[in-house]
């Protein structure tokens, strides 16, 4: 399960961004539906891993980032509703990846003692 050095990797990004002694109240993340992370995963290992920690009393807000993908061959940004990809436009399978396959920090709030 992947999903726990996703956290603590998420643990030490914010540590490095406040760079100070801080209470830890939320951080926001985002989830691309193709990122190969699992929500209800992330969540289970913030919980496990922020125990005794400056992230003990934080929450964790997932927000799920929605697939668009750039067709290759006319140009056409779509959201696919099924894998493989298709164009909606000129019926072509495949094509790049704009959005959903990141994890993201959104906003992180804290309060400095």
């Amino acid at each position: 399960m992947h999903e726990f050095s996703l956290i603590q990797n998420l643990f030490e990004i914010v540590k490095e961004k406040i760079q100070r002694q801080a209470k830890i109240l939320k951080i926001e993340i985002e989830v691309g539906k193709i990122s190969g992370a699992e929500p209800v995963l992330l969540k289970e290992a913030f919980e496990a891993l922020k125990k005794g920690t400056e992230f003990e009393e934080a929450k964790l807000d997932i927000h799920m980032q929605e697939i668009e993908i750039e067709c290759e061959n006319c140009g056409k940004v779509f959201q696919p509703d099924t894998f493989p990809f298709q164009c909606p436009e000129c019926e072509e399978f495949g094509g790049k990846i704009i959005k959903g396959d990141s994890l993201m920090i959104k906003r992180i709030e804290f309060i400095v003692p």
